[in-house]
């Protein structure tokens, strides 16, 4: 089958190896369908991709990357019960052990040897991938293989907003009206949030965020996002999503929480982050907490709000393209355009 290795440096070498084969009474293999361009990607094909290497890595690096993808079983394990050849399905990436103390808490995604699809393995950027049953999901009826592929950032922007402690009627900033940012927003107003202000600065990234249910949005460019905040919510906000990844918006959510506030970092940073603000931090009491994958256990809940219409990922979907263009007319097409969001790889 065709697999595309991530080199790192701008290169990707597509390359043909043996079909993966069930290995174990669990396991599911799966037909690709569609896998998403995640904003890790990108990173695996500009830089050295990150490798985290775990006692749970299957074969050796340059991986595949690829993690958020659809498809159809084609074959099960002989203890699968959950599952049938033809089932139309998702799956979570993680690779977690099961065994240690926080997974027998229910928090795999901080598992002690957590790792991920592209990052100690080969993901789905392919035409077919093995996956544990525990991580396999249907999908409904009226979830096509398209929006599936969006379940898993969708799941992000979700955990997140969960973990924060948001309650009803708390106001919510998100910054970052990227794809995680956008879904954090949705699930902030389906908790039942008083007002969510999204923040960016790409004109169409913000009219995207007003379309699909911001109370607010705001250019950073074009005005202090922090004084028109404090104006919107009186005293800051109850909760703050930083799913930007800049020193500029890390400080930028710390000064427009309220006291007591919190806030949530969703984003990856590529470099050192430093809390510049130490007396509005320590003085306010602000409450900062990290968000790793957290769709732990969610998967079934973000399945039916999606289902339900309540949140709309699908919004999100820029256009469709064939594995062997992943790079010209995926990649590269990401990297210099900011309004696009999701591009989709039909894999099979």
């Amino acid at each position: 089958m065709k697999i595309a290795k991530f080199l790192g440096n701008k290169e990707i070498d597509f390359v043909d190896v043996k079909e993966p084969s069930i290995e174990k009474d669990d396991d599911v293999k799966i037909a690709i369908q569609y896998c998403g361009i995640c904003g890790s990607d990108l990173g695996a094909y500009a830089y050295p991709p990150l490798v985290v290497p775990s006692n749970l890595s299957k074969g050796e690096p340059p991986y595949a990357q690829g993690h958020e993808f659809t498809g159809i079983v084609v074959e099960v394990g002989k203890n699968v019960t959950r599952f049938k050849v033809g089932d139309r399905v998702t799956a979570e990436p993680l690779m977690y052990c099961g065994e240690c103390e926080e997974c027998r808490s229910g928090h795999y995604n901080v598992c002690e040897q957590i790792t991920c699809l592209g990052y100690a393995a080969d993901g789905a950027f392919a035409q077919y991938i093995v996956m544990d049953e525990r991580n396999v999901h249907m999908l409904p009826s009226n979830i096509d293989f398209k929006v599936g592929t969006l379940i898993e950032p969708t799941g992000v922007g979700y955990g997140a907003v969960v973990d924060s402690g948001l309650k009803f009627q708390d106001s919510c900033v998100i910054f970052g009206a990227g794809t995680i940012g956008l879904m954090a927003m949705q699930t902030a107003n389906a908790i039942g949030a008083k007002m969510t202000i999204v923040v960016d600065v790409v004109e169409e990234r913000l009219a995207l965020a007003k379309e699909m249910g911001a109370t607010y949005t705001i250019n950073a460019i074009k005005e202090n996002c922090v004084e028109r905040i404090k104006e919107l919510t009186g005293r800051g906000a109850d909760v703050v999503i930083e799913a930007a990844g800049t020193q500029q918006t890390f400080n930028n959510a710390i000064d427009c929480a309220k006291i007591h506030g919190t806030i949530q970092v969703v984003a990856m940073y590529h470099q050192p982050i430093v809390i510049e603000n130490q007396v509005t931090f320590m003085g306010h009491d602000l409450t900062l907490k990290m968000s790793s994958a957290a769709y732990n256990n969610r998967f079934d809940d973000i399945l039916r709000l999606i289902s339900e219409g309540k949140l709309t990922p699908q919004k999100l979907i820029s256009k469709e393209i064939e594995l062997d263009h992943l790079v010209d007319e995926g990649i590269e097409v990401l990297l210099k355009d900011k309004t696009l969001y999701k591009i989709l790889v039909k894999c099979s």
